[in-house]
């Protein structure tokens, strides 16, 4: 997206979620984006994360809502129990599930919505003044 008249140069610490989602988001309404990412390449940790129906929602306002679709499952209820047996946690999600995705598949979503948009990605950068 070009930049609009009132659009200001933003520089974001970190490619990691939140940072791409906010990226996205300002690159969208016509602000100037740099991603300044310590990392040589995206190297998103940790397995997997469950995005709740909200989480899901605000992807979907970003504009990446299909492509997340693509790259996660629906989970549509949690049961936790303790070695006791006890019911920790039921939750079921009726009309709208949650999603379990890789924290890679996840990170690459972004970053593919977020590189049409003109946002500059510096990996291997620190963020010194």
């Amino acid at each position: 997206m070009m930049p609009n008249s009132n659009s200001i140069e933003i520089g974001i610490v970190g490619a990691g979620t939140a940072g791409l989602a906010a990226a996205i988001a300002l690159a969208r309404i016509g602000h100037r984006v740099t991603v300044f990412e310590k990392h040589p390449a995206m190297a998103p940790l940790g397995a997997g994360v469950l995005i709740q129906p909200q989480g899901v929602a605000a992807l979907d306002l970003l504009g990446v809502g299909s492509a997340f679709r693509d790259a996660s499952v629906p989970v549509t209820g949690l049961l936790g129990t303790c070695h006791r047996d006890w019911t920790l946690a039921d939750i079921r999600y009726d009309d709208t599930p949650a999603r379990g995705v890789s924290r890679l598949a996840l990170s690459q979503v972004l970053l593919d919505a977020a590189l049409p948009l003109g946002v500059d990605i510096r990996f291997g950068s620190s963020a010194r003044r």
